[in-house]
């Protein structure tokens, strides 16, 4: 098992937009509780060039700080599956080391990065940032990884390191999430990094990593990854592989004890093929369903367990964990596949 130094945790897979400023930059236009944690703390765990790990300004991941511009050697991405963040807006860029080797795709649900390469997501809420997270591939065999979160302090001129968490960043109601909780996420994956994954990728970019020597394995122009068939199924099974499937898969941190996978296959498959189809629709519910008997009910939403907690928040709340608004369209999508099937 790869060991994980976690300077602090956090990569939610969810964003949207490329775009190279932020609006409140100078000049320019989350979820309470604890999971377990079973890495260790390591504040030193950082590349040679990481500069003082309590300031992002000196993490080199963007290029001018200032106006929070991308480095020139960044690769912006987007996901097709969105994570639900309370609203917030995020921006993702992967930056790679001058004549890395490439990112390790011979398993296509779960790529590796070389040494040295580093996963950014920020995020943005009511238009200020709020915070910034960093997923830096280290050294060593096995490698080892620093998952680290940078809070935006009020006056937005730049972010400290954080291992605790933050609530309501910068007068927002955004919190930044602790150690504990960024463990309870990404332990179930072997690169740590959620989101950056022949599923979760748009196809241009598939093709311009490609193009470029950037994987391992080559991937056709044109490939698709996922399952296919009618879209309120695919809608539904994406969503549910965005914002359960690091946890509900066998690797996860519920799949010790819960027998409901929501990870996509990087196969095409047929929708009703699929881990998410297969062990949700006219499935029992294991434990606990919110007064539901099944996981999905066909045709009949007010039984079904995963749409009843994805309607609630509190101790019965889904996601359990970085949340505390319900997503009104992560709903909608549900219920009209349930309505579907």
């Amino acid at each position: 098992m790869l060991q994980v130094l976690f300077v602090l945790a956090v990569l939610v897979v969810a964003g949207c937009g490329d775009q190279q400023a932020r609006p409140d930059a100078p000049g320019g236009g989350g979820g309470k509780g604890d999971a377990p944690i079973d890495a260790p703390v390591d504040a030193g765990a950082l590349s040679a060039d990481a500069g003082d790990p309590n300031l992002l300004s000196m993490q080199g991941v963007y290029g001018d700080f200032t106006h929070h511009t991308l480095p020139s050697d960044a690769i912006p991405y987007t996901v097709n599956y969105e994570l639900w963040a309370d609203g917030a807006t995020k921006r993702r860029w992967l930056i790679l080391p001058p004549g890395s080797a490439p990112i390790d795709n011979s398993d296509q649900e779960r790529w590796i990065f070389p040494e040295g390469a580093r996963v950014v997501k920020e995020f943005t809420r009511d238009g200020l940032l709020v915070e910034t997270r960093i997923v830096e591939r280290l050294g060593g065999t096995p490698p080892t990884y620093s998952l680290r979160t940078y809070v935006w302090r009020a006056d937005g001129l730049d972010a400290d390191l954080t291992v605790d968490g933050a609530t309501d960043v910068r007068g927002t109601a955004h919190d930044a999430p602790t150690g504990a909780q960024c463990d309870a996420c990404h332990q179930g994956e072997v690169g740590k990094v959620l989101g950056f994954s022949a599923v979760q990728l748009p196809a241009a970019t598939l093709t311009m990593l490609s193009s470029t020597n950037k994987l391992s394995v080559p991937i056709p122009a044109g490939t698709t990854f996922g399952p296919t068939g009618a879209t309120a199924s695919v809608a539904a099974l994406g969503y549910l592989h965005g914002n359960c499937g690091h946890c509900h898969n066998p690797r996860g941190i519920a799949g010790a004890f819960i027998n409901m996978t929501l990870r996509l296959d990087a196969a095409s498959t047929a929708a009703d093929q699929e881990p998410g189809y297969l062990t949700t629709v006219n499935a029992n519910v294991q434990f606990n369903g919110a007064g539901a008997t099944k996981r999905i009910d066909p045709m009949n939403p007010a039984n079904s367990a995963v749409l009843k907690r994805m309607n609630l928040r509190g101790s019965n709340q889904m996601p359990l964990i970085a949340t505390e608004i319900v997503d009104a369209t992560g709903v909608t999508t549900v219920t009209t596949w349930i309505n579907s099937l």
